[in-house]
């Protein structure tokens, strides 16, 4: 009789559970907002990076920028550049632009959150009607399976606004390796956050820089 009961009251919070998310509007993670910008300090040579979005499109996809503001390099001389023969397609550090930008568009879906770089490119960064989900992603190597899940979610003050976060975990075989990832999504802002799972590795990758 008790494990009756007991069963009959996890599916009701399994059906409710399910029900919450079906019902979340998942544009509320569509950021960063038209005309505003967040920075994000990468964990490779102090890198920062600006997020901005340039302009909403008519079909509701937010247009968004990267602008990647590299560090300052020792430059180099004449005479070194004709001692040294690069590789054709390679170039000096001192060649390359102060800042470098990548634009992507980001659409909210029929409750997934939907990065599109083309029509060959376009990716689930977050499907608040599963909480698993799979999608083949491009490689280095071509388009391999990558698996997804939600695994954490909270409500916390970030950059001044009470906003919800949610937490997501991915994993995928490439080149014979093993890799895990994980990466937050922030209502109004997007993704602030991403780091490596592997034992090995710096586990930080990028990082909201609040100021």
């Amino acid at each position: 009789m008790y494990s009756v009961i007991i069963n009959a009251v996890l599916v009701v919070l399994v059906l409710v559970s399910q029900t919450v998310w079906a019902s979340s509007d998942v544009s509320q993670f569509l950021g960063p907002q038209p005309g505003e910008s967040i920075k994000l300090k990468l964990s490779d040579f102090g890198i920062t990076k600006r997020v901005i979005c340039t302009t909403v499109n008519d079909d509701g996809s937010y247009v968004i920028e990267e602008w990647t503001k590299l560090p300052k390099v020792r430059k180099v001389s004449p005479g070194e550049r004709l001692k040294t023969k690069l590789p054709e397609g390679v170039r000096y550090a001192d060649d390359l632009p102060e800042e470098t930008m990548y634009r992507y568009y980001l659409t909210a879906e029929d409750g997934k959150l939907i990065f599109n770089k083309g029509k060959k490119n376009e990716n689930i960064i977050l499907d608040l009607n599963n909480r698993e989900w799979s999608q083949l992603i491009w490689s280095s190597t071509g388009k391999v399976k990558a698996d997804y899940v939600i695994v954490k979610e909270e409500e916390r003050v970030v950059l001044g606004k009470l906003r919800k976060l949610v937490h997501v975990k991915y994993s995928l075989d490439l080149a014979g390796m093993h890799i895990e990832k994980l990466y937050v999504v922030a209502s109004g802002l997007g993704i602030i956050r991403e780091e490596s799972l592997a034992p090995s590795s710096n586990k930080l990758t990028s990082t909201l820089v609040e100021e």
